[in-house]
């Protein structure tokens, strides 16, 4: 939310979250990545399974 929704940057969510940069962008990394896999899941509950 605070990066893609409210357009902060990784040094401010690392400020405003009391976390470290890297760990910032390893949680937003891996937020995305998740994220993808459910619109994916989403995208194919409609096809038939081959």
């Amino acid at each position: 939310m605070l990066r893609h929704a409210l357009d902060h940057t990784l040094p401010e969510i690392a400020e405003l979250t009391g976390a470290p940069v890297p760990t910032v962008k390893s949680r937003v990394l891996k937020a995305e990545e998740t994220l993808r896999k459910l619109i994916r899941r989403d995208l194919n509950l409609g096809r038939p399974n081959p």
